[in-house]
């Protein structure tokens, strides 16, 4: 991490943080330097920070994350798939920062629907080859009306959901996997959705993230000097695990804030 803005007294530019050295420069000052010195590695303030920023996505609903949808492949027969350089398959583009999938749906041209001789090929034939008037299959009509387009999809959609495969996907974060079940038995094509974490770069200007941030800081601090009381140049004396309680209530308060500001959940009845 460059600490160099620590040193050229930008203090303006923390109005509008665009890096992490500067995301650890705000926190520096907020606890006490320049006119103290803090005992905290670089290394560890870049930790506080993606430390904080798990904390943010995790706990702000509506901030931290946003919905998104893709269409991505599944392997036939695996019920893994690392999500580590996976695609958008409607964009070609790679799908960073993975995150809670709350939704997939497979498309395979209904499940077969289109394949000669399956079940759900011969359902529909039977359904709306030999009996529908507006089929051309089987009779010497042009073929269904656009009138029945909508009636013709619900019933398509009803013999997928009777006949058709269905797959349970789960996102693990630990593993950075989607976990499939049952595992493919040939290749599939499916829409996901799930809540992609923001960039780190867009939490900067965040008050509750940089609160976070602030209070990690501290925390590291605290624990560092905890078993020292060091002098001020006032005389006054500064005790570890005073900085370490303030800060872990200061934590303790934004993660509080989070669960008051967070989007309520949405539930969907259908």
């Amino acid at each position: 991490m460059d600490l160099s803005v620590l040193d050229t007294g930008e203090i303006a530019g923390y109005d509008n943080i665009k890096t992490m050295s500067g995301m650890a420069g705000y926190a520096l000052s907020e606890l006490g330097y320049p006119v103290i010195n803090i005992e905290i590695h670089p290394q560890q303030m870049s930790q506080a920070i993606l430390s904080a920023r798990l904390d943010f996505t995790r706990y702000n609903s509506g901030e931290g994350d946003y919905p998104n949808y893709a269409v991505i492949k599944l392997a036939q027969g695996e019920s893994e798939v690392s999500v580590k350089g996976i695609r958008d398959e409607s964009t070609g583009e790679i799908i960073d920062n993975f995150g809670e999938v709350f939704f997939f749906e497979s498309h395979t041209g209904l499940n077969g629907i289109n394949t000669l001789f399956s079940a759900e090929h011969i359902l529909l034939y039977d359904t709306f080859g030999k009996r529908n008037p507006f089929s051309g299959a089987g009779s010497n009509s042009s073929g269904m009306v656009m009138s029945s387009y909508e009636s013709v999809m619900m019933y398509l959609k009803d013999i997928k959901r009777t006949v058709g495969d269905h797959y349970r996907v789960k996102y693990i974060p630990g593993r950075e996997i989607l976990k499939i079940n049952p595992a493919p038995k040939c290749i599939v094509y499916g829409v996901v959705g799930m809540y992609k974490k923001l960039p780190l770069e867009d939490l900067y200007n965040n008050p509750l993230f940089r609160n976070m941030v602030v209070a990690r800081m501290g925390m590291q601090w605290g624990h560092h000097i905890r078993k020292i009381k060091g002098a001020m140049p006032d005389g006054l004396t500064v005790s570890g695990d005073e900085i370490l309680a303030e800060y872990t209530t200061m934590y303790n308060d934004t993660l509080l804030s989070f669960k008051e500001e967070s989007e309520p959940p949405i539930f969907l009845i259908g």
